[in-house]
C-alpha cells in the first residue's frame, strides 16, 4: 500500500493541540459514521495509532503531536492513490482549522 506523509504546524499548546485531535476523531465517527467504519484509534502519549474502513477500502496509521507540528503518517489504499493531492489538501485544511489559535 502507498505511505502518506503529513507535517502540519501549530501554533498552540501541544496538549490543547492533543485534546483538539482526539476530539476530531469522536466527530469524525459521529459527522461521518454513514461512510466510515470500524474506525479504532489507541493513544499512547502523544501518538494515537488508528484503523478504518472508507469507502470499502481499509487504512490506517498514526499520528503524533509534537511540539510545534501533527505528523501522520498513513497508508493509501492503492485505489485511492490518483486522489491523494485532494486527500492530501482536506486532511491539511481540516487540521490547520481545528489547531488555529
Amino acid at each position: 500500500m502507498p505511505k502518506m506523509t503529513m507535517k502540519i504546524p501549530y501554533q498552540i499548546s501541544e496538549d490543547e493541540a492533543l485534546q483538539r485531535i482526539k476530539g476530531m476523531i469522536n466527530e469524525l465517527k459521529q459527522q461521518h459514521g454513514n461512510q466510515v467504519s470500524n474506525l479504532k484509534e489507541d493513544w499512547q502519549g502523544n501518538t494515537g495509532t488508528f484503523s478504518l474502513t472508507a469507502q470499502g477500502f481499509n487504512t490506517g496509521g498514526t499520528l503524533t503531536v509534537e511540539p510545534n507540528q501533527v505528523v501522520l503518517n498513513g497508508d493509501i489504499p492503492w485505489a485511492a492513490k490518483p486522489f491523494q493531492g485532494m486527500i492530501e489538501a482536506t486532511i491539511r485544511e481540516r487540521v490547520d482549522r481545528l489547531l488555529a489559535p
